[in-house]
Formats: C-alpha cells, structure tokens, sequence
C-alpha cells in the first residue's frame, strides 16, 4: 500500500479494507472462516480506458496510469480471474488469511500457472 495524491478516499478505503480483513480473520479464524486481500493491479477494464482518456481535469493523477500501459503493466481481466482462482481455490486456509495476494509479486506469481492468459 501507497499513497496517491488526489486518491485520498480511494487509499484510505483499501487501509480500512485491510483492517477489516485482519479483525475478521482474528474473530472467525477459530470457527473456520478465512478472509483474504487480493490485490489484482491495474486491471485494463472498459472503465479504466475511459478515465485514462478522459485527461487531467477530471483525474489529475492519471498520467502515471497512462504511462502504465505502454510499459506493460495493465493486467487483462482474464489474467486477474486465473489468479483470483488461484488464490481461493488453491491456497490453505491459514496462508489465504494471512498473505495479501498480489498480482504483481513474483514470489506468488511462480506458483501459479498464467502461462495461457495474457
């Protein structure tokens, strides 16, 4: 987790989201119930091409998210859903609660086959 300027409420959420998972996990663990973070990256949906080409005005920070894409570092839904499957269905239940999975972590992405999706 970052901070981004002009993203405060969007930042403050995932810090929330966070808390939340790990108080969850501290009530429900004992009873079976596992919670996870599952951080997919910068996912190139149909929203996200609007918002990158809707220009500074409406989001001031979206040139980094522009810059992004011809870097390579948009994740295709596809690929997001293969990991997101990975993650729940493939994981023990303590690792899942206590990992925050992320896409873009190489340590987790050799563990999991992503070779047919992009």
């Amino acid at each position: 987790m970052h901070p981004i300027s002009g993203l405060m409420p969007y930042c403050a959420s995932k810090a929330a989201m966070q808390m939340a998972m790990q108080c969850l996990n501290e009530e429900l663990s004992t009873k079976g119930i596992h919670c996870g973070n599952l951080r997919p990256g910068m996912v190139d949906t149909p929203m996200q091409t609007g918002l990158r080409e809707a220009g500074e005005a409406v989001l001031p920070t979206m040139q980094g998210y522009r810059d992004a894409l011809p870097a390579g570092k948009w994740v295709s839904p596809e690929r997001v859903a293969k990991f997101a499957a990975w993650v729940l269905l493939k994981t023990e239940d303590k690792a899942f609660g206590e990992t925050w999975w992320n896409i873009d972590d190489d340590s987790q992405l050799n563990k999991w086959d992503f070779s047919d999706v992009k």
